[in-house]
């Protein structure tokens, strides 16, 4: 069984000038733990899918099936990452901002820190559990969204541009990090 299944999905915005397609007739699979990257120009749809998928958005047309069972919302099933490094809170630490999910999910905290610290260590950043997002990098900033998207052990990870607004030399080195976290979680990746 595939992990993840799309089939014909489109969206269509609805916007004063007319419709506007956000997403045209767009299908494939992926295997559980592949990591897969999709491309295209500025505008064609690649955020549209990624909102879609993890439940963000409703499709106008198609569907959409992670382990088998459609996306009707979202879900636990999906972890995700944005481009943007204002998605952590900033009044909560790192290691607080790792485990707000868990805490959502009512785990105790003992557990909820042990597993977030576990997830910072991944990332290489158990040394900043105790740091406010402000006195993080942006590269240290993407790190702590990856560990808090992973905590709660999503079966996917959805990733939107997460590095874009990083420099060059930051860039590569997230990439690697984020390949050797792939290699250690096993999840699949878009």
């Amino acid at each position: 069984m595939n992990e993840i299944e799309i089939r014909n999905v489109s969206l269509v915005y609805q916007t004063p000038s007319g419709p506007v397609h956000g997403l045209r007739d767009c299908s494939f699979d992926m295997q559980k733990s592949e990591f897969v990257c999709i491309v295209g120009p500025s505008g064609c749809g690649k955020s549209t899918l990624l909102n879609i998928i993890a439940g963000f958005l409703t499709p106008t047309s198609g569907e959409i099936r992670i382990g088998g069972k459609a996306v009707t919302g979202y879900g636990l099933d999906r972890g995700v990452v944005f481009q943007d490094f204002a998605q952590l809170f900033p009044w909560r630490t790192a290691l607080k901002n790792v485990a707000f999910g868990l805490e959502m999910k009512g785990m105790s905290k003992a557990e909820c820190e042990e597993i977030a610290l576990k997830q910072l260590k991944l990332v290489k950043l158990e040394k900043f559990a105790r740091s406010y997002p402000h006195h993080l990098s942006g590269g240290m900033q993407q790190r702590v969204a990856i560990a808090r998207a992973l905590a709660y052990n999503p079966a996917v990870l959805l990733m939107d541009e997460p590095f874009a607004a990083l420099d060059a030399m930051t860039r590569d080195e997230m990439q690697r990090l984020l390949a050797d976290v792939w290699r250690e979680t096993a999840k699949t990746v878009i």
